[in-house]
């Protein structure tokens, strides 16, 4: 299976050149009615969502913007299972005042204690803190309770973005932020 990773294409989605998987992820950040026609028109058969800090408009389950999104599929604190792989979504971030926020209380006792412990690809969209979360300041993003809940987990692969500047992949884990430089889309294959 192929699997294409973007995250933060912050408007910038139609300037994306998306590689043929089979399936897409999407990791948060940039989601419209613009970006939704644009994921729907793209061929590939599997298409997962997960929300990130800008995506006010998926924060409320009864949003417009979650019902235009069929076909795809929309991943919070979800599994989804393709082809024997499961795949589990979840949108939340620690940064104050904006969409998807959770404190660290929260997120250690609600959201990322629902991540199962059988789920080989983890989409969120912050990173681990110290995996590849750095900013261009050299300050780290990433959730610390999810860099503690991710040791219990035997995942193949953990696909984020949120942190512009620290885009590349490191043993397997993936950031997958294209809106700084020249980031591209990252493919895997499981």
């Amino acid at each position: 299976m192929k699997i294409c990773c973007i995250a933060d294409t912050h408007e910038t989605h139609r300037q994306c050149v998306v590689p043929d998987a089979d399936v897409l992820i999407f990791a948060g950040d940039g989601v419209s009615a613009d970006f939704i026609d644009w994921i729907k028109g793209l061929p590939h058969e599997h298409k997962l969502i997960v929300g990130g800090n800008h995506d006010y408009g998926l924060q409320n389950r009864q949003s417009s913007l979650r019902k235009q999104l069929d076909p795809c599929v929309y991943l919070e604190d979800e599994s989804h299972v393709i082809d024997g792989i499961k795949f589990y979504g979840a949108p939340w971030n620690n940064v104050v005042g904006w969409a998807f926020y959770a404190n660290t209380d929260v997120m250690t006792h609600k959201w990322w204690d629902l991540i199962p412990d059988d789920v080989d690809i983890l989409i969120t969209h912050t990173p681990p803190y110290h995996i590849l979360d750095k900013s261009s300041r050299g300050i780290h993003f990433g959730c610390p309770v999810l860099a503690d809940r991710i040791k219990t987990l035997n995942f193949k692969y953990h696909v984020f973005g949120h942190v512009h500047a620290n885009y590349g992949t490191q043993d397997n884990f993936v950031n997958c932020s294209v809106c700084y430089d020249e980031a591209q889309p990252v493919v895997l294959e499981i």
